[in-house]
Order: structure tokens, then C-alpha cells, then sequence
């Protein structure tokens, strides 16, 4: 029941990505930035697709539901052009399971607050 509160900057979510990225290298995506946003939380990087680097930048929205963070992907580009429904939709399904792990954490999120450059996010530890 003891409460927490964590502010995490643009800087530490792009350290965090590239940390996970570095653990899962079969995910085709490198040096991650990140741009927390009142509406949401840009990305942008480095995808390989066929053997070439090409960036990629999209957008993802949150949204917490009985104190679970809940993602959805917004626009997702490629070296420019929208990425195809049914690769977005696949990239969806792996953050909705990388996301669904955050039910079995020992933790109530009560609040999360995006603000440029900074994302509040206050609970209860269960």
C-alpha cells in the first residue's frame, strides 16, 4: 500500500528502449529517441528492413486502464512512407503482449502525466 511517484525524461526512455533493444536483438530497430508529448510519446530510429537502414518514427498513445498502462500505436512511418496496416497491426499485437506483462507487476499506476519532455507516473505498490 506504500505509494511511489517517478518521473522519467525523454532521455531515460531512449536509454531504456536501447537497453531493451540490446537484450532482443531480433527486433529490427536501433538508436532509439524519445519525445514525450502532452497527446502522446514520439519515437523516432533506425529500422533495418531487406538488409537496408532506413528511419522510422511513429507514435504511440497511452491510456491507463484500472491502473494499467494501455499503448496504442498512432502513425508509423518508414523512411517516410506509412507503414502497411498489417505490419502496424503486428507491431501492436508485440507491444500489447510486452505491455500485458505490466499486469503481473506489484503495482497500481493512479496517474500518468505526459508533459513535454517528462512523464509523471504516480501509484500504490501493491
Amino acid at each position: 500500500g506504500e505509494p511511489f511517484h517517478i518521473e522519467i525524461t525523454d532521455q531515460e526512455a531512449a536509454e531504456t528502449i536501447a537497453w531493451y533493444l540490446d537484450r532482443h536483438p531480433r527486433i529490427p530497430f536501433r538508436d532509439p529517441q524519445v519525445f514525450i508529448e502532452p497527446d502522446g510519446v514520439a519515437a523516432w530510429g533506425v529500422a533495418e528492413v531487406a538488409g537496408l537502414r532506413v528511419g522510422l518514427s511513429g507514435k504511440a498513445y497511452i491510456e491507463l486502464l484500472d491502473g494499467v498502462p494501455i499503448v496504442r500505436l498512432g502513425d508509423l512511418d518508414v523512411g517516410g512512407v506509412a507503414v502497411p496496416g498489417v505490419v502496424q497491426n503486428r507491431i501492436q499485437a508485440e507491444i500489447d503482449a510486452q505491455f500485458s506483462l505490466a499486469q503481473n507487476l506489484p503495482l497500481i499506476i493512479d496517474e500518468l502525466v505526459l508533459e513535454g519532455g517528462i512523464a509523471t507516473v504516480r501509484g500504490t505498490i501493491r
